[in-house]
Parts: structure tokens; sequence; C-alpha cells
């Protein structure tokens, strides 16, 4: 991994990142005035924030413009700023991850642990695939991803298994974002391909990317069935669950062989425990 792409120490470090070229000082500024509001102190006017901050006060001025533009600020009719809806909504989130992840650490651990893979849960985001909760592999080498990630709807399998099971105007919604980013006749071509998966998905209860996405990896997938379903009556699932190896030590049908089942019972573990 280049040293451009490796992930800073944390702030309650000896490491002085402030001198880092990548740090930005203004996104850090915004973020120290974000860092002032808690339970105690949910409202505050400009010259509170100054005394939190210490920061110039003609910086905290335009600051408070950018947060209150973007709505992770709000301002009262006193003058009072607060959290906006798009702090609130990113604080929902973040804590439906947190949340996820305690719930499901255990299992992910137990399962990854007995069977030397690496596990992940994900859920649909436009057209990528997000990870909210992970267990990688005990073995030495193992996949580098981790919650908050995310993976290429179409080239995974964690993506094509939640494609297979989603309804018609999700997988309609989910072609509409890819094609964002890729050509109308790569999305034509894709649209049959990711059919051939749905064909797949329904015979087999599963999907697999056999180093479609990374070279180095191989992976399969299901989908975490509802128990209820949907405002439409389809039961569509909200999260995936996959199991991913090093092509060097696993080959596709070995995995499936050894992990489906087990991963299968999982998914209806989750499924339980998500509700």
């Amino acid at each position: 991994m280049s040293e451009d792409l490796r992930l800073p120490p944390t702030l309650d470090t000896w490491v002085d990142v402030t001198q880092d070229t990548r740090y930005v000082t203004a996104l850090a500024r915004g973020l120290k005035i974000l860092a002032c509001f808690d339970l105690h102190h949910p409202k505050l006017t400009h010259q509170q924030i100054h005394e939190r901050t210490k920061l110039p006060k003609a910086t905290i001025s335009r600051l408070l413009f950018t947060l209150v533009a973007m709505r992770y600020l709000s301002q009262t009719e006193a003058g009072y700023y607060q959290l906006g809806q798009a702090m609130v909504s990113l604080s929902e989130v973040a804590f439906q991850q947190f949340d996820i992840q305690a719930m499901t650490l255990d299992l992910l651990q137990r399962f990854a642990e007995r069977y030397h893979v690496s596990v992940n849960l994900a859920t649909a985001d436009g057209s990528m695939m997000q990870y909210v909760a992970c267990y990688r592999s005990p073995s030495r080498l193992s996949v580098n991803l981790q919650v908050g990630s995310q993976v290429p709807m179409e080239q995974t399998a964690i993506g094509r298994a939640y494609f297979a099971t989603a309804d018609s105007s999700a997988q309609q919604r989910a072609l509409q974002y890819i094609a964002r980013r890729l050509d109308d006749d790569s999305v034509a071509a894709l649209s049959h391909e990711l059919r051939k998966h749905c064909q797949f998905y329904q015979q087999h209860h599963y999907c697999v990317s056999d180093a479609d996405y990374q070279p180095d990896i191989v992976a399969i997938a299901v989908a975490i069935m509802p128990s209820l379903p949907n405002t439409q009556g389809n039961f569509v699932p909200k999260y995936v669950v996959n199991a991913s190896v090093p092509k060097s030590q696993w080959q596709a049908q070995t995995l499936v062989e050894t992990v489906l089942a087990p991963l299968q019972q999982l998914a209806g573990e989750l499924a339980t425990r998500l509700g």
C-alpha cells in the first residue's frame, strides 16, 4: 500500500498529524466546531463557540456559514446554533453501523475463526455495497476491507447477491446508479450479466466472485432475508453476508463446498439477530 493511501494515526497518539501535508486545517476546524455540541450544550452562540475552540472569530463566522449552508448546523431565531438535519442523519447512520457491529460481532468472529475466512455484512448504497460489519480472517493473508468500505455491486459476490434478491424497482434504481459511472454499451452488457447472476442465485441460493473485483480474492455471498415483507408486500433484503478468501489459498468450488451451507446458516442467524 502506498504512503499516500495509509490511514493517519488517531489524534490521541503522540504523532503530530497537523504537520502532515494531507492534513486539511479548514476541515479540522469545522469538525472542531461540531465537537463543541453535546448533550449538556445542544445550543451555542458564536461567542460560546469562540470560547470553546479558541479559533479567530472571523474564521468561526465563515465556518458557521458553511456548516449552516450544508445543513450540518442550523441557527435559531434567537441566534443560537444547533446541530442540523445533515448532522442528525449522519449520526443516525453512525449509530446504526455501530449497533449492527455490536449485534453481530460474535457471530462473525466465530464464523471467521472456524473457517479461516473474512466475513462481512454490507448494504446497498446506490450502485455500491457498503460494508457495515466486518471480521477479518485470522490467516496472515486476508481481504483488506473494513467498515465503511464500498465495493461495486456488479463486480462482487455481495453486490450480485443483493441485486439477485432485490425487487424490480430496487434493481432498476441500482442500474440507473451504475449507468452514471459506465457508458451505455457497458450498462446494457452488464444488465444482461446481472440477470444471469439472478438466475444462478434462484437455482443455487448464492452468488460468487472469482477474482472479478480483486484479482487475488474469491468470495461467495448470500442475502439475509427479512421475516416480514416491505410496504409493497415483497421480501427484500437490507443486508447481505459474504465469505472471502485469498485465491492463492482457496479455489471457488472448494470455498462453496466448505463454506456455503454454514454461510447460509449464518445468514439465518443474522436475520433473527437483526430482526
